[in-house]
């Protein structure tokens, strides 16, 4: 392999320094973590917003809680992961530790290269593993399996952030003026949904006598969130994972069932009366902001995120008016809202040719502690953010009223001006590396910015937004057997990777076809399902289930 001959100098390298490389560690939890000084490179892409990796202050609050010297190897972002892989596909000395964002296949093949360390016995041990096991306590995630390779092993430290308010990713938002104007209750099944979404754009509810008003929105073309979310109603649909659903540990596509062809006839009717926007299968993100921010309202319903100044300006009035409503009950009762777990991602490995992986594995560990991870995204404590309970610059009229997610308890106050809106930084690296924070930071930050004006969350915020983020969380609605995206072995890889991007390219351009009427959904279902049989639906399954099985039983 490439790396043997690495190997084998490595190996002989040690043999001849006996026990003078054996670095000695303090008790888990105690600094600094190793007793000398250990000097380690570190492979890193460069970003625009951190002054120094050198002289940033979270490197040397690193190398000062670990005893170590890091040296940074810095590549252009642009390029960074295709540098990397050129360097471990032409046998080149890597640097000790690659820092970046890699996907898990990415990682599963350099492993397969054996240019990477193997570090599941350091995740293994709590007394090196020390926070990453702390991590696992703290967020409840199953991390080790998360990060468990097709292999049985572990090679990179991740990145998780847990959000409430990220996960549920298409809550069903509905203009309440428009509701008031037309003398209507928010629709809670999708058969008053439709009547709704059709007096809408019937009724003109802006009352400027111009048939510009939309019922529902959304945009990224057939499958996208707005889809995502009314098919939910019908039988659980998710992008995410293709489309795969889980019932009592047997995988299946979603879009095999009749639920599925019964979601889509109700969604061709809504397309036909203009209660769906045409638009949302045509338009771009950019064209959906400028719907949402036309001078006279004209959008009636979305699916989304909850919004923020992404898509309303300052002090926007509809960013208020818009009422979170739960996701619609269907005529068989069901009803899920789109859901995509909080998934450790890696972004931390140690090479093959590092000579002391357990150090360098280590100050990985460091980085996943609550502290570090804090501070990878909102910069050095007292000069950017402070505890909650250590806060006492200004005073807090109502934490409640402050807080991220409504019903959260406080956690972290961020100070004003935002770290992330400075042109430049020395403070920390802004996520470039592994963090691991619950849903507790997420949820409990607040900004001083809002409390120093005392106008944070006011109470019709509460009401029509705000409160949308812990309602999708925890009211039930998620589906009863979620995983995350499935890893596969490079020979599953080689098989299911184009049957999966066929069989895509094909359910868009079919569903398309169907939503517009081009074609009739009663009398193509048939031929529909054979072709996707044709393309190798079953053989698809068939990985994915096997995958599955290997990751979840």
């Amino acid at each position: 392999m490439k790396k043997l001959t690495a190997v084998l100098l490595s190996l002989l390298l040690l043999l001849s320094l006996g026990s003078a490389l054996a670095t000695e560690y303090n008790e888990p939890g105690t600094f600094p973590i190793c007793k000398e000084k250990v000097t380690l490179t570190v492979a890193i892409a460069d970003h625009a917003k951190i002054e120094d990796y050198e002289t940033n202050w979270m490197t040397q609050y690193i190398e000062e809680k670990a005893n170590v010297d890091l040296v940074f190897e810095i590549y252009p972002s642009a390029e960074y992961n295709t540098k990397i892989n050129v360097m471990i596909q032409s046998g080149d000395k890597l640097p000790d530790i690659i820092i970046g964002s890699f996907s898990n296949a990415m990682v599963y093949s350099w492993a397969q290269e054996e240019a990477l360390a193997p570090l599941t016995e350091y995740y293994n041990d709590p007394s090196v593993g020390y926070y990453m096991n702390d991590a696992v306590e703290r967020t409840g995630a199953n991390i080790f399996s998360q990060m468990t390779m097709p292999d049985g092993e572990i090679y990179a430290i991740p990145k998780l952030n847990q959000s409430s308010a990220n996960e549920p990713i298409a809550k069903f938002q509905i203009y309440k003026p428009w509701l008031d104007a037309l003398n209507l209750e928010a629709p809670t099944t999708t058969e008053e949904f439709h009547n709704v979404m059709h007096a809408f754009v019937t009724g003109d509810p802006n009352g400027n006598g111009i048939a510009d008003e939309m019922g529902f929105v959304g945009y990224g073309g057939s499958n996208a969130k707005w889809f995502q979310a009314l098919m939910s109603s019908f039988v659980y649909a998710s992008r995410k994972v293709n489309f795969l659903v889980a019932n009592d540990g047997v995988l299946s596509y979603a879009y095999t069932s009749d639920a599925w062809k019964e979601g889509l006839k109700f969604m061709r009717a809504m397309f036909e009366d203009g209660s769906i926007a045409v638009e949302s299968l045509t338009q771009d993100d950019s064209q959906y902001k400028s719907a949402r921010n036309t001078d006279v309202v004209t959008v009636g319903c979305i699916a989304d995120t909850i919004p923020g100044s992404t898509y309303y300006t300052a002090g926007d009035d509809r960013y208020y008016n818009y009422l979170a409503i739960p996701p619609l009950f269907g005529p068989e009762g069901v009803q899920y809202a789109v859901y995509e777990p909080s998934a450790c991602t890696p972004a931390f490995i140690v090479s093959a040719d590092c000579e002391d992986p357990e150090t360098a594995f280590r100050v990985g560990d460091l980085m996943v502690s609550e502290y570090l991870s804090i501070v990878t995204r909102f910069g050095k404590e007292g000069e950017n953010w402070a505890w909650y309970k250590d806060y006492d610059r200004y005073p807090i009229s109502d934490p409640a009223k402050f807080v991220a997610v409504k019903g959260a308890e406080p956690t972290i106050i961020l100070f004003d001006p935002d770290f992330w809106g400075f042109t430049q930084q020395n403070n920390a690296w802004m996520q470039n590396g592994p963090f691991i924070r619950q849903y507790a930071i997420a949820d409990g930050r607040m900004s001083e910015l809002a409390i120093k004006s005392d106008t944070g969350v006011t109470e019709n915020k509460v009401i029509l937004t705000d409160g949308a983020n812990r309602m999708y969380q925890e009211s039930g609605w998620l589906p009863e057997e979620p995983f995350l995206p499935l890893l596969y072995t490079d020979e599953e890889s080689a098989v299911i990777n184009d049957i999966q991007a066929t069989l895509t390219s094909f359910l868009e351009e079919t569903t398309a076809a169907f939503l517009m009427g081009s074609k009739d959904i009663d009398a193509e279902w048939d031929s529909f399902q054979q072709e996707l049989k044709t393309i190798g639906i079953d053989k698809a399954l068939e990985i994915n289930q096997t995958a599955y099985d290997r990751a979840y039983k």
